[in-house]
């Protein structure tokens, strides 16, 4: 099991569940997570690196333009739109260029929304080159592959728990709605999930972003406030919960 994919993907879980694994470890199973995939793109034999990543952002066009039934020439935009944000996110270009993208966007942006109360919300976002390339170096800072290998590498014990905790706070009022409406055990195996997916792919990121003094205030301020605007939403919830329990009937005064 030790050369398994998945044992690393079981120990980094444990410990985003609050499990007691040795950092040393945790360090070592992402390091090894973030080695395969970079090896995905640069240790395919007969193709460049950029060839492989071009595949990539293709793979991931098509799956949206079967989702939200894109013509092909938006598919095509959206594959071109991907191109430097996943060269940057590998490791494969530090400098790619941005100029058209706004424009890229203006194409792509009308068609990736559902019908609905929430139709058109992309389209009315208004992107320049500038707010894109802004975007693509913001990636290369915080969550690029590299980045993140490094940042784990450098990082302090601490920073590695405090950033664990920060990804656990969506996931902390999960649990406390789900225990308020009498589903938690219901609720635990998708709540589980729900840490190993969100906090595996932010933490390391978290890790990069606290460490900036601007940043960490701002993140943490901004978690705080959704945490607390999350628990005024489910008060309501709470005490519908609270009082449709059934009444504890003492029966002592009967049997005497």
């Amino acid at each position: 099991m030790a050369w398994h994919a998945r044992t690393d993907i079981a120990r980094w879980g444990l410990w985003l569940l609050g499990f007691p694994v040795s950092l040393g470890a945790v360090r070592a199973t992402y390091g090894n997570l973030i080695g395969r995939r970079l090896r995905s793109v640069r240790g395919r034999a007969g193709l460049l690196a950029e060839d492989v990543i071009g595949g990539h952002a293709a793979s991931a066009a098509r799956g949206l333009a079967r989702k939200f039934h894109l013509p092909v020439s938006v598919r095509d935009d959206l594959t071109d739109m991907a191109m430097p944000f996943l060269a940057i996110y590998y490791g494969v270009d530090d400098e790619p260029a941005t100029e058209g993208l706004a424009k890229l966007w203006e194409t792509v942006a009308p068609y990736l929304s559902h019908k609905g109360a929430d139709a058109g919300r992309a389209a009315e976002l208004y992107l320049t080159d500038d707010d894109l390339a802004v975007w693509v170096q913001s990636l290369k800072q915080f969550g690029s592959l590299p980045t993140q290998r490094e940042t784990l590498r450098s990082a302090s014990d601490y920073e590695l728990e405090r950033a664990r905790r920060l990804a656990l706070l969506p996931t902390g009022h999960l649990r406390r709605l789900a225990k308020a409406t009498g589903s938690r055990e219901a609720c635990e195996e998708g709540i589980n999930r729900l840490v190993i997916f969100a906090g595996g792919w932010s933490t390391p990121i978290l890790v990069a972003v606290l460490c900036n003094e601007d940043l960490r205030h701002e993140t943490t301020s901004s978690l705080l406030k959704s945490a607390q605007a999350l628990s005024a939403e489910d008060r309501p919830t709470r005490r519908r919960a609270k009082n449709a329990a059934p009444p504890i009937i003492d029966n002592s005064a009967a049997r005497e």
